[in-house]
């Protein structure tokens, strides 16, 4: 899936709003500068790297997006149609978030780097809202 063809035009206020909504007393499961330096010095685990990057910073636009589509649904400023679209783009998002982390941690595995930090995001199989609070957290951390 090309990621040009679902990302959102530009950054929304909702998504600034989100930002400043997080405590920083919030912490994701790893760093994200101590999940980059475990990819230091590997090429191909650095490009993994930067794209769930990407991926993470598109679905953090999209959750805010969504929770802006959804105030403009409930004050009839949108349609159901039109938010049923952002909801669709919003799964298909999320998607494409996992399976970019997933591939980095296999990746990771395979290269004998620790990967403890991602059992609670797997655990009994994908554990989508704690991977979508990494994905926002990490976004939000830079």
């Amino acid at each position: 899936m090309n990621p040009e063809k679902i990302a959102p035009k530009n950054q929304s206020k909702s998504f600034e709003g989100l930002k400043r909504e997080f405590s920083e007393n919030i912490r994701p499961v790893i760093e994200k500068r101590d999940l980059e330096n475990l990819c230091k010095g590997d090429e191909m685990l650095e490009e993994l790297f930067d794209k769930m990057i990407e991926d993470f910073k598109l679905y953090t636009e999209n959750v805010a997006e969504l929770g802006e589509g959804s105030t403009k649904l409930g004050k009839g400023e949108m349609t159901m149609e039109d938010f049923n679209e952002i909801r669709d783009r919003a799964h298909r998002i999320h998607d494409n978030t996992i399976m970019s982390l997933k591939i980095l941690v296999r990746n990771l595995a395979q290269k004998g780097k620790d990967t403890s930090w991602a059992g609670s995001l797997f655990s009994g199989g994908e554990n989508r809202p704690a991977i979508g609070r990494f994905a926002i957290l990490t976004t939000l951390s830079e």
